[in-house]
């Protein structure tokens, strides 16, 4: 119902960096692991309504993405 993470993207980003640098010759045990740089928090409504839920509004307010 509620999901809170690093997007998709910011998924095939971080991976995108990580195999360019194996690519070039980096040791994948030597690469560091990076923070996601961004952040979403996304609803999903008819599972909330599914579940008999009332979202509350200020939640509602803050969230990145809204599943109708």
């Amino acid at each position: 119902m509620i999901s809170y993470g690093p997007t998709v993207t910011e998924g095939f980003r971080a991976l995108a960096v990580f195999t360019d640098r194996i690519l070039k010759g980096g040791n994948a045990s030597t690469i560091p692991i990076e923070q996601a740089r961004s952040i979403s928090l996304t609803v999903n409504m008819p599972a909330a309504k599914a579940l008999g839920l009332k979202v509350p509004p200020a939640l509602l307010a803050r969230a990145d993405r809204i599943v109708d």
